[in-house]
């Protein structure tokens, strides 16, 4: 829908989904499991509308409402683990995660050389995997997996929570082959059935580039990357944000510098240089097991014909 005089864009659509997984537990020599087989059918039916206004004096807004669902994979409802004295069990009785969206971004002109812009939005989880503890159809709540006897958990749907988080951005065109850029990102989730974080929700981060092009010929980028501390308190203890590997108030803030270069040798060839983590910062990702790397080189010859 296009309302032309008063510059409002609408677009809308639905879909629906079906997944079906089917997992085989064919060798038992380790361990033997009450079912052999486990087979997943999910559907879902999803739909998102949208709207674009540009009001006029370098504004525009959009607005985004929407519906989504994420199917069990093959690690949530059978894979078997064990970790921590508990150990998972595959549940065949799964149905897919799913969310109510909505999405509010605001940008405006400032002027020809600069650009600054802001997005909010707010997700509502239901239907959400959460591990609790179960026991076998015999009534035991043990199970021996890996040489030790370990209590037995499964995923259920049932948890329910929110995701809300905003970002801004700014781009400004410093000279006629010069432009900056810089985005930061903030995101809070939580787990409203158990009244603690969600997992995999990253700390405050974003980067800033500063860019120079020389008429299409070379090019050079200057990039910093950076990330927020992300505390003991908002880590998911019990889910999977892998506290055991950060210290003991979490993973500390961090940010690198990073440099890039390309050269147009003839209409062939490109050269391309990379110098990654210039000062040799120590650190580790969120929720990552190993530390990043140190300084990182990269050349090649790319070519064209």
């Amino acid at each position: 829908l296009n309302l032309e005089k008063r510059n409002i864009n609408l677009i809308g659509g639905l879909r629906q989904s079906l997944v079906t997984v089917t997992a085989d537990f064919i060798n038992t020599d380790f361990f033997s499991l009450p079912e052999s087989n486990v087979v997943l059918n999910t559907s879902a039916l999803t739909g998102g509308l949208g709207m674009t206004w540009n009001p006029g004096k370098g504004y525009s807004l959009h607005l985004v409402a929407s519906t989504a669902f994420r199917a069990p994979n093959v690690d949530d409802f059978s894979k078997v683990r064990s970790k921590g004295g508990f150990v998972t069990l595959p549940n065949p009785d799964l149905t897919a995660e799913r969310t109510l969206n909505g999405e509010i971004s605001i940008a405006k002109h400032v002027s020809d050389r600069v650009k600054i812009g802001g997005t909010a939005f707010y997700t509502y989880l239901f239907d959400a995997l959460v591990r609790r503890r179960d026991t076998l159809p015999t009534g035991e709540f043990l199970f021996y997996y890996d040489g030790a006897f370990d209590t037995i958990q499964r995923n259920f749907n049932v948890g329910k929570g929110f995701i809300y988080g905003v970002s801004g951005n700014v781009i400004i065109k410093v000279a006629r082959n010069v432009n900056f850029k810089s985005v930061v990102n903030y995101t809070y989730g939580q787990n409203s059935t158990d009244d603690r974080p969600l997992s995999h929700i990253p700390p405050v981060y974003g980067h800033t580039t500063l860019t120079y092009t020389l008429k299409g010929k070379a090019r050079i980028e200057v990039q910093g990357q950076y990330n927020g501390w992300k505390r003991k308190k908002r880590y998911d203890l019990e889910g999977s944000d892998n506290f055991d590997k950060a210290t003991d108030r979490g993973t500390p803030p961090w940010y690198v510098l990073n440099l890039y270069t390309s050269y147009h040798l003839n209409k062939h060839f490109m050269a391309t240089l990379g110098l990654e983590n210039m000062l040799d910062k120590h650190y580790r990702p969120f929720s990552s097991g190993v530390s990043a790397s140190g300084i990182n080189l990269m050349v090649s010859l790319k070519g064209k014909f």
